[in-house]
């Protein structure tokens, strides 16, 4: 459960436990609610992740034995039940500036999972754009 004390911003930083982000790279901040379609898309991409490999090898044989398939089933299983943990309501986006080629794009910082979670996160968004400003 995210808290308060996971966030610090000072002069130059906005730190997030233990990852920090240059307030001079930082552009703005946002709260981006979760639609039920991105939590399918972050759950099809954990499980096909995990178990995607033997499925598809599975399909280019004639026989796959059952060790095989138990195998599969459970790493599917297992894909499913860590997209299930990472599920989350809202998440604390800041549109940070790259040194390189990779130029600017929004990073997610931290995920809600319920109400308070998003509403503190919806605060360190307020936080941040008011500093940057």
């Amino acid at each position: 459960m995210l808290q308060a004390s996971d966030f610090k911003l000072d002069e130059k930083m906005f730190h997030f436990k233990k990852n920090g982000y240059p307030l001079a790279k930082i552009r703005a901040a946002r709260l981006k609610p979760l639609t039920w379609l991105d939590n399918l898309v972050q759950m099809l991409f954990w499980m096909l992740a995990f178990s995607g490999a033997l499925w598809l090898a599975m399909r280019q044989t004639d026989y796959a034995p059952l060790w095989l398939i138990v195998t599969a089933s459970l790493l599917t299983l297992l894909g499913l039940g860590v997209a299930l943990s990472r599920c989350a309501r809202c998440v604390l986006q800041i549109e940070f500036c790259h040194i390189d080629e990779t130029g600017v794009q929004w990073i997610d910082v931290a995920r809600g999972r319920s109400g308070t979670e998003c509403a503190l996160l919806a605060q360190q968004a307020a936080s941040l754009n008011q500093l940057r400003s």
